[in-house]
C-alpha cells in the first residue's frame, strides 16, 4: 500500500488515508498507538469495500443488444428483453421497471460474475407506444443505481374507413369525385381503390399534420356498364400483415337507355324469304328502367295498338327529383290508359327500407305525391304503379329522390348580339342541384365598381339593355335555386362605339330653331316639309335627345286665360304629330341642364371618361325629359290646320 496510503498525525486524531481504494483493500485495520508513561493500546477497525455493478446491457430474443428506442414492434407482437449485469460488490440486484412501477425483481445468478433477469410482455397494445422500460442494479444505498433504459416504439392498423358524402345515384359520363378518409394507423395507411377487382390509379392522398389519418380523393367518370357494381376502398399498413380494412359501395349510375336490335333466336341464322313473317328482339338496357318502347321503319313510327290494355308510363316524364331533409318534394307520376279510370299504388324502396306511401293524390291517369324526407335513408327510388280494369301496371315508374344541392355553373356563354346600348348572351345551363333553376345577370361599369343593372330570367339567354355607348362592362352570370347559387361566369364586354359629336350637334340645332312667338301664328308657318325634315337620326341615333319643333303660342277661353306651351314632334310620314303639353317654367329648366351638358361634354371630351357619372346623367336627363311631357297623338292635314282648332 505504500504508493497509495499516507498516515497523517499532525491533528488531534491520527489518519490513515488509502487513495484511491481498491476491492483488496477490504479487511480489518489495526491501529497502534504508544505511550512514554502508558502501556500500549491496539484499536481493530474493519473496511468493507463498496463495488458498484457495472451499466447493465438490454438485448432481444435475438440476442442483440437494445439501446434507447427499440422497434418498432407490430401491435399484437410480444416483447421479449433480457437484461445482464456484471461486477458488483456486493452481488447487486437486477430489477425491470416501466416508468416508476416495478414489473419483476426476480434474477437468475448465471455464475458468480452475470446476473439476469428477463421480462416478456405476451401482447403489445397501442398503449404500449414509447413505454420505456428500464434495468436497475443496485448494491448500496450510498450510489444511485446502474440502469439502462429502452423506449418502444410501434406499427398501428387502421381503425375505420369510410367513403365520404351521400351515396347519391351518379350520372354516366359526368365526372364525379368520391373521398374515403381512414384513421388509426402508425404510419399512415395506404389507401388503393378497387371496382370489381380491378384497382383505379386516379386518385391523390392527403396525410393530416397528426399523421395517424389519411384522406384519399378518387376522380371517377361512371359510365353505363358500373350500375351495380362495388367499389371498394381499401385502408392498408404494409408493415401489419392482415391489416386491410374495407369501406364498399353499391354503385348506382343512372344512364340513357341502350337498345340492342336483333333478329329472333329462330329465323337469326335461316335466310329471309319474301312473303315469311319476320320477328325481331329489341332488348334494353337503362336506369330508370325503360317505360315504353317504340318502334320506326324507315324513320316512320309504327304504332301499337294499346287500346284495352294495362297502364303504361307516359314518356318524358321527370324522373330525378332534388330535396332537402324535411321539406316536401311534389312527384308527379302521368300513365298511359285504356281504360282511364286508373288506381295508383306508390312505394318507397332503397338499400335499407321499403314501404308503402299514401300522401297522394288522384286526378284520371295522374298521380301526385307529396314526399317529405325525414333522414338521410329516406333518399332513394318512388315506385309508381298503376292498375285499371285490365289489370296490374307491368312496368313501373320509377323516380329517383337525391339529395338537392346548388346548380352548377353556367357555360359556353356566348355573345349573340351586341350593339351600341344591348347585348345578348346565350349560355348553356348545368345540372340543376334536383330542383328547378332560374338564372341571375349583375353587369358592373369597368373601373367605376358600380352596379349597372341586375335581373332574373327562367331561361339561360340574358338580354342588357340601356347601356352606354363605347362602355366596358363586367359580366357576371349565376344559375339559383332554393339550396343557393352557382359560382358566376364572369366576362368583359365593351358595346360599340356611337358618334362622337352627335350629340352635341343635334342639340345645337334645336336651340336654333326655337323661336318664340307672341303674335298669332301664320297659317304657313305648318308646312309638312318643314316639320318633318331630317327625321330619320333618331332611327339612327337613339340615345340623343330627339330633335323637334318648338312653337309657343298664347291661347285664351273663357274658362282660363293661362299660357300653354305647344310643342310638336314629327313622329311618322304618315302625317302623325306629336303635341306635348308641360309647364314653360319645367320644360326650360331641362333644357337648360341640357344645354350645360353637352356643352360640357363637347368642350371636355379629352378629359371627361366616356363612362364617366356624366354620360349616365346626360341618359338620365333624356329620359326624364321624355317622361315630364304627356304625349298625345292627333292627325290633321298640315295645310289645312287651323289656328283656332290649336
Amino acid at each position: 500500500m505504500a504508493s497509495r496510503a499516507y498516515f497523517n498525525i499532525t491533528g488531534t486524531m491520527a489518519r490513515l488515508q488509502l487513495d484511491p481504494v481498491i476491492k483488496e483493500d477490504e479487511g480489518a485495520f489495526l491501529c497502534r498507538v504508544d505511550f512514554r508513561i502508558a502501556r500500549t493500546r491496539y484499536l481493530e477497525v474493519g473496511l468493507r469495500i463498496i463495488v458498484p455493478p457495472k451499466k447493465p446491457v438490454v438485448k432481444n430474443g435475438a440476442g442483440q443488444i437494445q439501446q434507447s428506442l427499440i422497434g418498432p414492434y407490430n401491435e399484437g407482437d410480444s416483447l421479449w428483453l433480457q437484461c445482464e449485469v456484471t461486477g458488483g460488490n456486493p452481488r447487486p440486484n437486477l430489477t425491470w421497471w416501466r416508468e416508476s412501477v416495478l414489473l419483476d425483481d426476480s434474477y437468475e445468478i448465471i455464475d458468480n460474475f452475470i446476473i439476469k433477469n428477463v421480462i416478456e410482455i405476451p401482447v403489445l397494445q397501442r398503449h404500449d407506444l414509447m413505454a420505456t422500460f428500464t434495468c436497475m442494479a443496485i448494491n448500496n444505498d450510498i450510489l444511485p443505481p446502474s440502469q439502462s433504459t429502452v423506449a418502444v416504439d410501434m406499427n398501428f392498423r387502421p381503425l375505420e374507413v369510410h367513403i365520404e358524402g351521400e351515396r347519391r345515384p351518379l350520372l354516366a359520363g359526368r365526372p364525379v369525385k368520391i373521398e374515403c378518409s381512414t384513421a388509426g394507423s402508425r404510419p399512415p395507411a395506404e389507401v388503393t381503390w378497387w371496382k370489381e377487382g380491378i384497382q383505379l390509379k386516379s386518385a391523390k392522398s392527403l396525410i393530416p399534420a397528426n399523421g395517424n389519418s389519411t384522406l384519399s380523393t378518387l376522380t371517377f367518370t361512371p359510365s353505363a356498364a358500373d350500375d351495380g357494381k362495388m367499389l371498394f376502398c381499401s385502408s392498408e399498413n404494409r408493415h401489419i400483415p392482415g391489416s386491410t380494412i374495407k369501406a364498399s359501395w353499391k354503385l348506382e349510375v343512372i344512364y340513357k337507355p341502350l337498345p340492342t336490335l336483333q333478329l329472333g333466336s329462330k329465323i337469326r341464322h335461316l335466310p329471309i324469304q319474301e312473303g315469311s313473317d319476320v320477328y325481331m328482339e329489341c332488348e334494353t338496357r337503362a336506369n330508370p328502367p325503360v317505360t315504353k318502347t317504340g318502334w320506326k321503319f324507315d324513320g316512320e313510327d309504327i304504332s301499337a295498338d294499346y287500346s284495352a290494355d294495362s297502364p303504361i308510363c307516359k314518356p318524358n316524364q321527370k324522373i330525378l327529383y332534388g330535396g332537402a331533409i324535411n321539406r316536401p318534394v311534389e312527384v308527379s307520376c302521368n300513365v298511359e290508359s285504356d281504360p282511364d279510370n286508373v288506381t295508383f299504388i306508390w312505394t318507397f324502396n332503397s338499400s335499407v327500407d321499403s314501404r308503402k306511401l299514401l300522401d297522394f293524390n288522384t286526378i284520371g291517369t295522374s298521380s301526385i305525391l307529396t314526399y317529405i324526407p325525414k333522414f338521410k335513408s329516406d333518399f332513394g327510388k318512388l315506385i309508381c304503379t298503376g292498375m285499371n280494369s285490365v289489370g296490374l301496371q307491368v312496368a313501373p315508374c320509377v323516380f329517383s329522390i337525391v339529395p338537392a344541392g346548388p346548380p352548377e355553373p353556367l357555360e359556353n356563354c356566348t355573345v349573340t348580339n351586341l350593339t351600341q346600348t344591348m347585348i345578348t348572351m346565350k349560355c348553356v345551363e348545368g345540372n340543376d342541384g334536383g330542383l328547378r333553376q332560374n338564372f341571375y345577370a349583375e353587369v358592373f361599369h369597368k373601373g367605376l365598381n358600380e352596379l349597372a343593372t341586375n335581373f332574373t330570367t327562367q331561361t339561360p339567354v340574358f338580354l342588357v339593355g340601356g347601356l352606354n355607348s363605347g362602355c366596358l362592362y363586367v359580366i357576371k352570370l349565376y344559375a339559383t335555386n332554393a339550396q343557393g347559387k352557382s359560382d358566376p361566369f364572369v366576362t368583359n364586354i365593351k358595346t360599340l362605339q356611337g358618334p362622337a359629336t352627335q350629340s352635341g350637334r343635334r342639340r345645337r340645332k334645336f336651340r336654333e330653331q326655337d323661336l318664340k312667338y307672341s303674335e298669332p301664328l301664320e297659317k304657313e308657318l305648318f308646312v309638312s316639309e318643314d316639320l318633318s325634315k331630317d327625321t330619320t337620326c333618331e332611327e339612327k341615333c337613339p340615345d340623343v335627345i330627339p330633335e323637334m319643333k318648338h312653337v309657343e303660342i298664347t291661347v285664351s277661353d273663357a274658362a282660363s286665360s293661362s299660357a300653354t306651351e305647344i310643342h310638336l314632334f314629327p313622329e311618322t310620314s304618315s302625317g302623325q304629330y306629336l303635341i306635348q303639353d308641360s309647364s314653360t317654367k319645367k320644360l326650360r329648366q331641362l333644357e337648360r341642364q341640357a344645354d350645360s351638358l353637352v356643352e360640357t361634354m363637347d368642350s371636355g371630351r379629352a378629359q371627361v371618361p366616356q363612362c364617366s357619372q356624366l354620360g349616365g346623367d346626360y341618359l338620365e336627363l333624356q329620359t326624364g325629359y321624355r317622361e315630364e311631357v304627356a304625349e298625345v297623338s292627333f292627325a290633321v292635314p298640315f295645310r289645312d290646320f287651323q289656328q283656332t282648332e290649336v
